[in-house]
């Protein structure tokens, strides 16, 4: 038993310094945010796009949603197992872009790609 509780005190120690070394890798996890997704709940304006067309992405406070839009008019929103992730990094104040990859009018489907913005859109 004593072995075993010698093995809890690492344990913590291990704890408390991954801690540490993650908050520091925050920035760069924010930084490396990079992945496709289909839209939910698609908005017409979408299909007035093209692919290759640069999205805008915005966190809306009130009920949590990653809403994507093109010049201010809602297009869809983001749901992903990135997207805590992403809010999280939103609400620190990165921006990130979505870029369509494919989009569909038959089945109301557009997929883009989420990265961190490095211009000004």
């Amino acid at each position: 038993m004593k072995g075993g509780g010698g093995g809890s005190q690492n344990y913590s120690r291990q704890l408390a310094g991954s801690a540490g070394a993650s908050s520091s890798n925050k920035d760069e996890e924010c930084l490396n945010i990079l992945f496709d997704v289909y839209l939910k709940k698609i908005q017409n304006v979408v299909f007035e796009l093209k692919v290759g067309d640069i999205l805008k992405l915005q966190l809306e406070m009130e009920m949590q949603l990653l809403n994507v839009l093109s010049n201010g008019d809602l297009c869809g929103i983001v749901d992903a197992p990135d997207v805590l992730k992403l809010r999280n990094c939103i609400k620190k104040g990165y921006q990130y872009k979505a870029t369509i990859l494919e989009l569909d009018r038959a089945q109301m489907k557009c997929k883009v790609r989420i990265q961190y913005l490095q211009t000004i859109l």
